[in-house]
């Protein structure tokens, strides 16, 4: 890719862009231009400016050319990947830009700590983060003792926040995902006023929210569909679920092996080798 970038003109600041996008080939081209631009240590507009510079008609437009130069042709046509499959390997490159942030675990450690002590722990996610903070919550309630899900905006809200905080809760945490929600932002900043951890899961260092949080765990999502693909954020609600059970693990070992007795009694799920007849 070295060759696409040397045989145009570019400034300094398009110059760094360049050298980032030609030294880590499996992720850049399908970073979001603002968190291309934080990486970089340049405006957003340098990260556009970079696309006309090379005859693109706009960043997303570089985009495409760079993975042309870089995704394998898979019938020896001239268009390469179809754009399904273009989708999976931009969502295998986010989940590499967080196998790159994560060789150091401190900061989900620190994350998943702050989580487990809070009692009650609150869950939050409007709008399109709505499934995910549901996911979580689903998956944390069987470690954890007490989960209140926020998923309403405006009072309603508002009261879970304070009304957890009043009953002892130290921690909440928020997935704010593309398209961000307006009306997270009045709730996120109550939960900084109030509690003395707001774990964020967002999709880059620039979201709006970004202010508010104690910890931050940010990854991209897939914008190369119609509806943007939240693989990599997924990944982190997953990492976050271990982190807690790290830092607790006899009260949590415990909780689950209640969870199974509980389940088996009750025969909540059918067993893998069990043989389910259909309708004759």
């Amino acid at each position: 890719m070295t060759a696409f970038f040397s045989e145009n003109r570019l400034s300094t600041t398009q110059r760094r862009v360049a050298e980032y996008l030609t030294e880590h080939p499996e992720e850049a081209p399908f970073l979001p231009s603002a968190e291309l631009a934080s990486r970089c240590g340049v405006s957003q507009p340098s990260v556009i400016r970079l696309a006309y510079a090379m005859g693109c008609a706009g960043y997303q437009d570089l985009q495409e050319q760079m993975r042309r130069i870089l995704l394998p042709r898979t019938d020896g046509g001239d268009d390469g990947y179809n754009k399904y499959q273009q989708a999976v390997s931009a969502e295998m490159a986010n989940l590499g830009t967080l196998k790159h942030l994560w060789q150091e675990a401190d900061t989900l450690a620190s994350a998943g700590a702050a989580l487990s002590r809070s009692r009650p722990l609150l869950v939050m996610g409007l709008r399109a983060s709505s499934p995910m903070a549901f996911y979580f919550s689903y998956f944390v309630a069987k470690i954890h003792p007490d989960i209140r899900l926020i998923d309403e905006a405006g009072s309603r809200g508002l009261e879970r926040i304070v009304q957890g905080a009043r009953d002892g809760a130290s921690a909440v945490v928020a997935f704010f995902l593309p398209r961000y929600p307006r009306d997270a932002m009045p709730l996120l900043r109550r939960a900084h006023e109030l509690l003395d951890d707001v774990v964020l899961v967002t999709d880059t260092a620039s979201a709006p929210a970004t202010p508010f949080a104690t910890h931050l765990l940010a990854a991209p999502v897939g914008a190369q569909m119609v509806f943007d693909a939240q693989t990599a954020p997924m990944m982190i609600a997953v990492a976050l679920l271990e982190a807690m059970a790290d830092a607790d693990r006899s009260a949590v070992a415990d909780r689950l092996e209640e969870f199974e007795r509980m389940a088996a009694d009750e025969e909540f799920f059918i067993s893998s080798s069990a043989r389910v007849l259909g309708p004759e």
